[in-house]
Parts: structure tokens; sequence; C-alpha cells
């Protein structure tokens, strides 16, 4: 058996293993977490990554997790994932060298795979069901202790489904009046409420829009997390999806034509208008914009239209509160 560790990103450290026996290979991926989990939120990516992993998606390669702990009384005194390994190069690191138009096109063809999977009817976090051990929408509980720039509430499953919201404007409302019961500034989550509701009022999708309704969400769609293989993409971190109405859910991956990865502050989302300076940077755009709106037309205009009506930086405030805060200094 051979080992070999991969610092991770900021949350994880990932241990690479090959096991040999006589001329049979096998390789897996063992994610063990930089710091010790909530079980809730444990489970939650575990069933993420499980109920991803089976839907037989043709755009992407998704690893399996085939075991995993949840407590640290293992042998490496620490939670883990065991996960099948998926064969190729990390796409930030051979940015680069690789054919970024077909990147483009691969991009893209997923997007739309997961935007057009129609999964779950509500909004929010994928969750396990402690009733079936099955994904399923939950919610962002706030404690009342919590504060809006240290929100700690562990993603849970619902009591009872008919309280979920299914479109924006319930979204919003839930989400706000959650952060309503925090001790710090009411007065701010009422605002954005309100604010909110006027926004999604005055949204208009294009003219013969067809795809409405609520998208699965990968949360951090970045190069980093990206897998380069022969035919497609591998997607290795599925942590924290979401189930979102396509106004927040639909995004523009501009890393694609202009860096690997973008600043962690845009949550206002990457412009689609925006065109790059040299030709192959434009090229690259031109073609994954001109491959989702072949299948989702108006795509880019759904994306736009959020960014300067301010409607994508509420959806990241009602999402990720504590961040949104910090980085604007709301």
């Amino acid at each position: 058996m051979r080992t070999y560790c991969h610092s991770g990103g900021a949350f994880n450290i990932i241990v690479h293993i090959l096991l040999k026996y006589k001329k049979r290979e096998l390789r897996l991926v063992l994610r063990i977490p930089k710091v010790e989990m909530e079980p809730t939120i444990f489970h939650n990516v575990v069933v993420s990554h499980t109920f991803i992993s089976s839907r037989g998606w043709q755009s992407c390669v998704v690893p399996k997790i085939i075991l995993y702990d949840v407590t640290t009384k293992n042998s490496l005194e620490s939670q883990y994932w065991l996960m099948t390994y998926v064969n190729g190069d990390s796409l930030y690191d051979v940015f680069d060298k690789v054919d970024r138009c077909q990147v483009a096109v691969r991009v893209a063809t997923m997007m739309i795979e997961m935007f057009q999977s129609k999964y779950f009817p509500h909004c929010g976090p994928l969750v396990r069901d402690s009733t079936t051990g099955q994904a399923t929408v939950g919610t962002l509980e706030l404690a009342r202790e919590d504060t809006l720039k240290n929100v700690v509430g562990p993603m849970q499953p619902p009591l009872d489904t008919s309280t979920l919201p299914t479109d924006l404007s319930s979204f919003f409302a839930q989400r706000f009046r959650s952060m309503e019961q925090c001790v710090f500034e009411p007065e701010l989550a009422h605002f954005c409420g309100r604010m909110a509701s006027d926004m999604v009022s005055n949204f208009k999708y294009p003219p013969g829009f067809k795809s409405k309704g609520n998208c699965l969400v990968h949360p951090d769609f970045f190069a980093r997390n990206l897998v380069h293989t022969p035919y497609r993409l591998g997607v290795v971190d599925w942590d924290h999806c979401e189930v979102l109405p396509c106004k927040l859910a639909f995004f523009v991956p501009g890393w694609l034509w202009n860096m690997p990865d973008l600043p962690s502050d845009d949550v206002d989302g990457y412009d689609p208008r925006f065109i790059p300076d040299n030709d192959i940077d434009q090229k690259v755009r031109q073609v994954f914009l001109d491959t989702i709106e072949a299948k989702i037309p108006g795509y880019c205009e759904i994306v736009e239209q959020a960014r300067t009506s301010g409607l994508a930086v509420l959806g990241h405030l009602a999402r990720f509160p504590a961040s949104t805060i910090r980085e604007h200094s709301i």
C-alpha cells in the first residue's frame, strides 16, 4: 500500500491511497476534516455526496463514499470519509495546459444537467432525513443566541415539509424571518426581507423562458474542485449542496476565461457581459455562453438581472449571513 498526503482545501486533509495485490490496483481517497464536525453537518455532507453519486449523470464523474465514521473512535482518531478515486488531474493544476474551449463545453454541459434535474419541489440545503437516512431538503436554523456575524445553527431536516419554501418569495421570507430572531440587528434582517420582496416582484423572466422552478446547486464550483479527465469532468466536492430557485441558482463561471479562481468576495456573481482582453479568453467565453444558452435560452439574462438588481447579493445574505456581512461590511 502506498499513500500520498495532499494538503487539501481549507477544511479537509486529502490522502491518496494506492492498494496493490499481484497485478491489480485500487485507488482510494481519504478525506479527514481538519476540525471535528458537528455530527448533523457531517451526516449532511455524506448524504449529499451519496445522493449526487447515485444520480448517474452523464456529464461528470462523481466519487462514491464507500466508508465513513462520524466519530473519532477509530484508528485515525478522527472523523473521515473513504471515497473512490477520480482518475485525472486537478483542473486548477492543468488550467493553462488543457483545451479550455473543450473544458467550457464540459462545464456548461454539466451545469445544464445539474439545473435541469428537478429532484425536490422545495428550497433549502440537502440534509439527511433522520427517519429514513436519505437525502431531503431542510432548513438552516438560527438559534436565538446566534448573531448574523456568527451563525452556527446547523442545517436540520424539517419536522413538517409543508413549512418549507417552494419559491423565491417564500425562501426569502423564511430566511430573513429566522434572522430577525437573532439578537444582532433584527431591523437589518427585516429591512432586507422587505427589499427582497420588492426585488422578487419586479423580476421579469425573459420571453418564452421555460426553465423555471428549483434547481440543485453546487456552492463551490471552482477549478480546485474539478478533475480533468480525457472524456468528462470529475466533481470531487459536493458538500453543502442546495436546492434554490433558478434566479439564485444560475451563475456564470467566469474563471473559465479569466482566472482559475475568482475572489471569495465575488458574491454578486460574475458579469456574463464582461468581454476579456485577449482572443483566446473571448473564444472560451463565447463557447460557454453558446453551449448553455442553446439548452436554457435566457440563462444569461437571468444571471445579469439578478446581479444588477441586487437580488444575487440578498440571496447570498440569505444563504451565508456571516460571510456576506463580513465581505460587504453590512
